[in-house]
């Protein structure tokens, strides 16, 4: 309790610290020599202060009311693995078959992965498919006997249901309430903020919404667009289709005519929701925390307030009577994460194990699992 009662007056300290450099006018490099220099803006200094709030006793997220909740949790974190890439963390993962089979999140894998198991082990995985609607993915390791989650057979978790994030350690990673019902997540409109006129050479361009990726590129009023990756345009609405068959963040590369001059200019198209304070709209969002990279194009989520990581997600989510509910997919905003229902994801499971698996052994006694510290190298 003493060593308790002294860290968190540190991190209170530290709060204090952060707070009186805001309001001083202090820069970030002045205050920390890690850090790279940054604007001296309200803003910033917002987000520091999130980032180091503490939890009052009360509050869910506080380790002792976690901690209450350990023996809800705890069949699911024998059944949670963390998933390493290049030796950091970057998802976590859930046992769903006895010989070495995991699910996790997708797209936050890169090419060498391994898993850390709840009893200590590390090996590394092969990634054997992807299923790009639900952003799953099925591993294997080189492992049998291991306890795999208990899926709920319940319907869907209603709105004000009280729901645990498994984590490895046995305790809770977080608690969260369901805010809203099983709804589709689509994905975002792309736009590269442009108005868009026909001209004998291609599309030319109009008008140009400030600060839109068409602006931070570089392009003009005036410059006519002839080409977008390898595709020749010769009106507008062949522009506007190919923006539309692409996603949010992806970068794209026009080939413009600018009065006698052949320019090539790439931009990253951005979500039409953010475009005209897409800063704003980032910090707004990410206040709480850092966000998943896919955090859209869901067919079905369950959306909680349970406050994750983005390499939390991929692992399991209980209900009160300890059955595994979902698998967390994605942080989505300050006050939303997403999770793929069970009812979801077992018929894409059982579509994986059928296609990329083989098949299971005849028969696997579970072997007794401890649980283990957490690896160092996590971020």
């Amino acid at each position: 309790m003493v060593l308790r009662s002294s860290a968190l007056r540190v991190m209170k300290a530290v709060v204090c610290a952060s707070a009186v450099c805001w309001a001083t006018g202090a820069t970030a490099a002045e205050t920390d020599s890690d850090a790279a220099p940054k604007k001296n803006t309200s803003q910033t200094w917002l987000h520091r202060l999130g980032k180091f709030r503490v939890p009052d006793d009360n509050e869910r997220n506080h380790p002792d009311v976690r901690a209450a909740f350990r023996e809800l949790t705890d069949a699911a974190s024998r059944s949670t693995v963390r998933i390493l890439c290049d030796g950091v963390q970057s998802a976590l993962g859930a046992i769903v078959r006895a010989d070495g089979l995991i699910i996790s999140k997708a797209s936050e894998l890169t090419e060498h992965v391994e898993c850390y198991l709840a009893d200590g082990r590390r090996m590394d995985a092969q990634i054997l498919a992807r299923d790009p609607a639900t952003d799953l993915a099925l591993l294997k390791i080189p492992a049998a006997g291991l306890p795999i989650v208990q899926w709920s057979d319940d319907d869907l978790p209603r709105v004000g249901s009280l729901l645990a994030t498994a984590g490895l350690d046995g305790t809770p990673a977080s608690i969260g309430v369901v805010s809203a019902a099983a709804h589709a997540v689509p994905q975002p409109r792309p736009v590269l903020g442009v108005l868009l006129e026909n001209s004998p050479k291609g599309p030319r361009i109009e008008r140009i919404v400030a600060r839109s990726p068409a602006a931070k590129a570089g392009l003009q009023v005036g410059d006519v667009v002839v080409r977008i990756g390898d595709q020749k345009l010769t009106d507008r609405d062949e522009l506007i289709t190919a923006i539309e068959s692409r996603e949010a963040g992806d970068q794209v590369k026009l080939a413009v005519l600018r009065n006698r001059e052949s320019l090539t200019i790439s931009a990253v198209l951005a979500d039409l929701s953010h475009v005209g304070n897409p800063e704003q709209a980032e910090l707004m969002d990410s206040l709480g925390g850092p966000l998943s990279k896919r955090r859209f194009g869901f067919p079905s989520v369950v959306q909680h307030d349970s406050v994750i990581r983005p390499r939390d997600c991929g692992g399991p989510v209980v209900g009160l009577d300890g059955k595994v509910v979902g698998i967390n997919i994605a942080r989505a905003s300050r006050v939303a994460s997403y999770t793929i229902p069970a009812s979801t994801v077992r018929p894409v499971l059982e579509k994986l194990l059928e296609k990329y698996a083989s098949p299971a052994p005849e028969k696997t006694d579970l072997a007794p699992v401890s649980i283990a510290p957490e690896p160092g190298g996590s971020r």
